[in-house]
């Protein structure tokens, strides 16, 4: 199929590297998940987001070999161009009507699966003609940006450090932007389940944070975020990620940056720690910012355990990992205040009845040599469910630590890293 000479087209045709090309003679890359044109002189400037359409050229780039142009024969190209088919149906839905655009297999598929063809509204048409004949299986995501998130609490806003790779950006979120912030976050959760609004867009005093929710494709988890100074600018900082991961990373900094270390060090020597209004001012911030939903989502608990939202405001934090001597828990300003059988809380003493919490503390700072330290954490976080549910609702708990670059791994205790906010839940099985 030719393309008139008399209108402009967008082609995609992944290659080595490549995604699409335009009708000016210009081939480009699939690296962003984006197709645009940027020059006014090719036809009107355009921008479209589509994540995971790298993941998907990865794939096959991953499965041909170029030199010899062949594909592995155990590729699956009938379930590959069925995603395709959807990606190129989206990218049509958002493309200035004055472009073409066309979908063309690769050079090295030669199932005969399809020929090229334009894209239109009677692709629906096409994509339902192969999904029976694809066997869609979920492959694992050839690319996911795990960012590395750090905040930290000032007079008046909480700054936030990105880092990925070599690449860093910084930006604050000022206390009157952190209830739009909360908002922001709830959307992107309201997203994972109901992905309808694939553009969520958080404008603070210096940037603007971009979220584009995978809506087509394999892999819906992942989303695209990114950081303009201007909305209509292109971006200064990109990730591809897992949209619940990146929730946790981005949540538990700001969380940790306002709930914890927030009284003047002085205070830490044994000192009373802030009252009445003073303390409520100070608490402000931390409460706005709190969202149960995006803590029950990020839990990994499933969200028919858990109770409604807390309605008192939280003026305390405990955290919650074993140290020597006996000590298990630990105050707003580091200072430990509990263990085993009671927590001396600001507001009180409280009486904890967790059988096994005295066992598992011990094992944690004396661990047998055939213990795994994975079974232990998962342990102590079902052990911590039960402690939250014998706190009042003015304190909130966290348990050990998250490494939002690292957000698989299993962790003990590191004081740079943000603590793991712990949900109240009902009916907790626990299996030790």
């Amino acid at each position: 199929m030719n393309p008139h000479n008399n209108r402009q087209y967008i082609r995609l045709s992944p290659d080595l590297d490549i995604l699409y090309d335009h009708s000016d003679g210009y081939s480009c890359s699939p690296y962003g998940d984006e197709v645009s044109n940027d020059d006014p002189m090719q036809g009107p400037v355009f921008r479209i987001i589509v994540p995971g359409i790298h993941e998907w050229v990865r794939r096959y780039e991953d499965a041909t070999d170029f030199a010899d142009t062949m594909t592995d024969s155990s590729f699956d190209w009938k379930s590959w161009h069925f995603e395709g088919l959807q990606f190129a149906k989206a990218i049509w839905e958002q493309l200035p009507r004055c472009y073409t655009l066309y979908y063309q297999p690769p050079y090295e598929d030669m199932s005969g699966t399809l020929q090229e063809c334009r894209i239109d509204h009677t692709v629906d048409a096409l994509i339902e003609s192969l999904g029976p004949k694809s066997s869609f299986r979920k492959l694992p995501v050839a690319l996911r940006d795990d960012v590395n998130f750090s905040a930290a609490r000032r007079k008046d806003c909480v700054s936030v450090h990105l880092k990925l790779g070599g690449s860093c950006y910084d930006f604050t979120i000022p206390f009157n932007k952190l209830e739009a912030t909360r908002k922001w976050l709830e959307d992107l959760v309201y997203c994972i389940w109901r992905p309808d609004k694939p553009i969520q867009v958080l404008h603070l005093p210096d940037c603007y944070l971009t979220f584009y929710t995978q809506t087509i494709g394999v892999h819906r988890e992942m989303g695209r975020f990114e950081i303009c100074k201007e909305f209509v600018e292109f971006p200064e900082f990109t990730a591809y990620v897992n949209t619940v991961l990146f929730l946790k990373g981005f949540y538990l900094s700001v969380m940790n940056a306002l709930g914890f270390n927030i009284y003047p060090l002085s205070l830490a020597n044994g000192d009373d720690y802030p009252s009445g209004d003073e303390r409520v001012k100070l608490w402000q911030p931390y409460n706005t910012f709190k969202s149960p939903k995006v803590e029950h989502n990020i839990s990994d608990i499933l969200s028919s355990q858990f109770t409604d939202p807390n309605k008192e405001p939280i003026s305390e934090t405990l955290v919650m990992f074993p140290d020597f001597g006996d000590c298990i828990f630990w105050d707003t300003m580091g200072i430990g205040c509990g263990d085993y059988k009671e927590i001396n809380a600001e507001s009180g003493d409280i009486k904890l009845n967790v059988p096994d919490l005295k066992d598992w503390a011990e094992e944690m700072c004396n661990p047998k040599k055939d213990t795994c330290f994975e079974y232990l954490w998962e342990k102590g976080w079902q052990l911590a469910l039960r402690v939250r549910d014998q706190l009042p609702d003015n304190i909130d708990l966290y348990y050990m630590c998250y490494d939002p670059a690292h957000p698989r791994s299993r962790i003990g205790y590191d004081c740079s890293l943000p603590k793991i906010i712990v949900p109240r839940v009902w009916n907790v099985y626990d299996p030790y």
